[in-house]
């Protein structure tokens, strides 16, 4: 597949889905997930998590509350941008799955078809 063929499925993708989950593992996420979740951005919810250990100085437990949202692990367009933060460090990948599983079932059905998000 050439890379405008894979450039085309993948916004279309963003462009079908209800909700962008995104991950952001690795000492700094990925370019082509961060311009993902910008396209998104507005009009659909993101969801961004990260399992591994570099979560920066802080581990949050509750990865609603809003008031810790001032301590971002990584950048603050992306942590920002996020409808939910899942900070998930030494998680199983089951673990992992379950959370965003659970978070995706706790989004409102209202706040998924609600224009600019």
């Amino acid at each position: 597949m050439s890379p405008k063929r894979i450039f085309e499925e993948d916004v279309r993708g963003i462009d079908w889905a209800d909700v962008v989950v995104a991950n952001m593992d690795g000492a700094d996420p990925d370019s082509g997930t961060c311009w993902e979740c910008g396209y998104a951005y507005r009009e659909k919810p993101i969801v961004i998590f990260r399992s591994d250990f570099r979560v920066g100085h802080e581990i949050r437990s509750d990865a609603h509350s809003a008031e810790e949202r001032d301590h971002t692990p990584y950048n603050l367009m992306l942590t920002e941008s996020a409808a939910v933060r899942l900070d998930l460090p030494f998680r199983s990948v089951e673990d992992v799955a379950r959370s965003i599983a659970r978070t995706l079932n706790d989004i409102s059905p209202a706040i998924l078809k609600a224009p600019g998000v």
